[in-house]
C-alpha cells in the first residue's frame, strides 16, 4: 500500500496531526510527516510534491494551521490527490477531520444519508475522478484503475437511469450482450417484473423512449434488473434508487438491494432514512461534511441531527397514513 504524506506548516500543528497518524497506523497505512511552509520555502514544497509519486506516496494531506492554501501549492506540482485541510481541529466521533476515510468492506451495505442532493454530488463525483483524497477499490487506488475496468466493476443506478426505445431484451443486453433468455428472466423475476412482462410480449415487449409506457416503479425495477446482469461488478452505487415510486415497488427494490449487499459492496444514497435503517454503516452528511456515522441504533442513541431527521420523517409519514404525528 502506498504511503500518505502529511505536510505541516509548523511543529505547532503536530498535536492536531497526531490523532490522524494514529488512526492511519491502525488501518495499516504508513505515513511520513514533513514540515514546510508555503510562504518561506515554496520551492521545497514544489520539489516534494513533484517527486511524491516516485517516492511511493499515494496521497498528500496538507495540514497547515489555518493556511489552507498550502494544499494548492503542493497540488500545483503533482497529479496525486491533495487534501488541503486547515488545522482547526474539527472532530467527528473522536476522529480528526484529516482522516475522512470511508471503509466499505465487500458485502457490507453502507448508507450515505444527505440533507439535500447537493451533498450527494460530492460522493458520486468520485466515480468520475472529481475528488480529493484517496479511494481504494479492491486494494487498488481509483486513479490507477483502468477506465474500462472501472466501468465494468462499478455500477451506478440513479432514480432516473435511462431506458432506451426498443425491446426489454435490448435494454437488458446493454449490461450483458451475451445474456441468455434464462438469465434475463431470472433478474426480472428478482425485481418482480417478469409476471407483468409475460402478460405483454415478454422480453420482446416494446418500450418507448425513456420507457414512458411503463410506470415509474416498473422503470426502476427494469433498471435494477439490468444492473443485476453485470455479475462481474463488485461495487453498486444506488443514488435515490427507490425515490418517486410506489410503496410496493420501493419495498421490493430495497429488499433486492439488501440481498445484493450480501455478496457485493453497496453504497446506498438516500434522503428517506427508513431505507437505510438496515445498513451496517450510515454516514450522515450535512453542509458538505460527515456529521455523524454508525449504525442506526447508535445514531438514534446519540440524539443528534440523524435522530431528529428520522423522527421528523416518521412523524410525517404516519400523519400521511392517518396515524399519530
Amino acid at each position: 500500500m502506498k504511503k500518505v504524506a502529511i505536510i505541516m506548516g509548523s511543529d505547532s500543528d503536530l498535536p492536531i496531526v497526531t490523532p490522524a497518524i494514529k488512526q492511519l497506523k491502525e488501518l495499516g497505512i504508513e505515513t511520513e510527516v514533513r514540515v514546510m511552509s508555503a510562504h518561506r520555502t515554496p520551492n521545497e514544497a514544489h520539489e516534494f510534491s513533484a517527486n511524491a509519486i516516485k517516492n511511493g506516496f499515494g496521497v498528500i494531506i496538507a495540514a497547515a494551521g489555518m493556511a489552507a492554501h498550502l494544499g494548492g501549492v503542493l497540488a500545483a506540482s503533482t497529479t496525486l490527490p491533495v487534501i488541503g485541510i486547515p488545522c482547526s481541529a474539527k472532530v467527528l466521533d473522536g476522529m480528526d477531520a484529516m482522516l475522512a476515510t470511508v471503509m466499505m468492506p465487500p458485502g457490507i451495505p453502507v448508507a450515505t444519508v444527505a440533507i439535500n442532493g447537493g451533498q450527494n454530488a460530492g460522493i458520486l463525483a468520485a466515480k468520475n475522478r472529481g475528488y480529493n483524497g484517496e479511494i481504494i477499490i479492491g486494494g487498488v487506488p481509483l486513479n490507477e484503475v483502468n477506465e474500462t475496468n472501472l466501468m465494468q466493476r462499478v455500477v451506478l443506478v440513479r432514480h432516473n437511469s435511462y431506458l432506451f426505445k426498443g425491446t426489454v431484451e435490448e435494454n437488458l443486453k446493454m449490461a450483458k450482450p451475451d445474456a441468455t433468455k434464462e438469465e434475463m428472466e431470472a433478474v426480472l423475476q428478482k425485481v418482480n417484473l417478469l409476471g407483468f412482462l409475460q402478460t405483454q410480449d415478454g422480453l420482446q415487449t416494446q418500450l418507448l423512449e425513456k420507457a414512458s409506457n411503463l410506470s415509474g416503479g416498473q422503470c426502476q425495477r427494469l433498471v435494477i434488473a439490468r444492473a443485476l446482469l453485470k455479475e462481474d461488478s463488485k461495487v453498486y452505487i444506488f443514488d435515490e434508487a427507490a425515490s418517486n415510486i410506489d410503496v410496493e415497488s420501493e419495498e421490493l427494490i430495497m429488499n433486492v438491494i439488501h440481498e445484493l449487499a450480501k455478496t457485493k459492496t453497496v453504497l446506498l444514497i438516500s434522503h428517506r432514512l427508513a431505507n437505510v435503517v438496515k445498513s451496517d454503516k450510515i454516514y450522515f452528511l450535512k453542509d458538505g461534511e460527515i456529521k455523524e456515522s454508525g449504525k442506526h441504533d447508535e445514531l438514534m442513541s446519540r440524539n443528534g441531527a440523524y435522530r431528529h431527521l428520522y423522527e421528523s420523517q416518521m412523524a410525517l409519514e404516519n400523519y400521511g397514513k392517518g396515524g399519530v404525528a
